[in-house]
């Protein structure tokens, strides 16, 4: 009995491990999809 409770315990805190991963993976590449956006419409406006 314990030992399940422990497992399911340990298998809570790693979903919530992989989930904060997903969110800070994703809101990283937005960032950095944002920040390339940013830089290209500077370069684009010092092009012309």
């Amino acid at each position: 009995m314990l030992k399940g409770a422990g497992c399911s315990v340990i298998c809570m805190l790693m979903g919530q491990v992989c989930f904060l991963l997903w969110f800070t993976f994703i809101f990283f590449v937005v960032y950095i999809m944002r920040v390339i956006a940013v830089l290209g419409n500077l370069f684009g406006v010092l092009e012309l």
